[in-house]
């Protein structure tokens, strides 16, 4: 004997994410929803996350010395990278 499955409809997203965000630029963008003379090259189907702020997430301005994935991403001092990477991974 088959059983039918039946799929349930999808739903609007139910969390609330907040993101951390170090980068100047990326801030100013997210908050003040318009584009300038050094963005104006994105197209316009990147922006789709005006419609979700603040909505569905918040965006948070956060120091650089807070990021703690940065000594995976980007060239540090030792003494920087030697702190993330202990705040990270313990050693």
């Amino acid at each position: 004997m088959i059983r039918e499955t039946r799929i349930a409809p999808l739903q609007s997203a139910t969390i609330h994410a907040t993101v951390f965000e170090d980068n100047a630029g990326t801030y100013f963008l997210v908050r003040n929803q318009r584009l300038t003379s050094r963005t104006k090259y994105f197209s316009a189907k990147w922006h789709h996350f005006w419609s979700l702020y603040p909505k569905e997430f918040s965006i948070v301005k956060c120091p650089t010395a807070s990021m703690l994935a940065d000594y995976l991403t980007k060239p540090l001092p030792r003494a920087a990278y030697e702190s993330n990477r202990d705040a990270v991974q313990g050693w």
